[in-house]
């Protein structure tokens, strides 16, 4: 059945209008009075970030943590405890990147920088089970790779568990092996 041109025009349209209104919604979502993280945000669980005698406090909704991660979701589920975590005290990461974590459950966006960068993000990401924040610092990660860093994003997709850039070195490395292969013998002798 063929359809007039007509017709397939108004469907165009349609789709504009659609795509258009997609983008207010997704806009309204990550339009929020204060930023995640800053000092005027405040939520429902605080995480104290320990960095020996300093600590830094970042706030988030339980509600958004948990519908984003299936581990912040077995923490803060009710039928799991008698008193739900008010604080987590955090050792292993920055401020910073913490926050970033938690600007990207509320947002899904996320700017890498000095403090921020993607190695750092797979491993918070890894850590607390939050998928599509993994998938970010991977495609980052996997779009960096080069010889100097060939044998250390190995061990970054072992240690965090991702197969994406396991794979993605292990191409690089056999497109590359004329170029890699005493550099990456040398890397792992040391």
């Amino acid at each position: 059945m063929k359809r007039s041109l007509q017709e397939r025009t108004k469907d165009v349209s349609n789709l504009k209008k659609t795509v258009m209104c997609l983008k207010e919604q997704l806009n309204f979502l990550r339009k929020l009075d204060s930023k995640p993280g800053s000092d005027q945000f405040r939520g429902d669980v605080t995480f104290v970030v320990e960095s020996g005698r300093l600590h830094e406090i970042v706030q988030a909704h339980q509600f958004i943590l948990a519908s984003k991660s299936p581990l912040f979701r077995s923490i803060f589920d009710p039928g799991m405890h008698e008193k739900l975590p008010a604080t987590i005290h955090v050792y292993d990461t920055s401020a910073p990147v913490l926050r970033a974590m938690v600007n990207f459950c509320y947002t899904a966006e996320i700017s890498y920088n000095h403090d921020v960068t993607p190695e750092k993000v797979l491993r918070i990401s890894h850590k607390y089970d939050i998928p599509e924040l993994k998938c970010n610092a991977e495609t980052v990660l996997v779009q960096g790779i080069n010889q100097d860093n060939l044998v250390h994003t190995i061990r970054l997709a072992h240690k965090h568990d991702s197969p994406v850039l396991k794979e993605a070195a292990i191409a690089y490395f056999e497109t590359h092996f004329a170029d890699v292969k005493n550099f990456v013998i040398d890397s792992l002798v040391k």
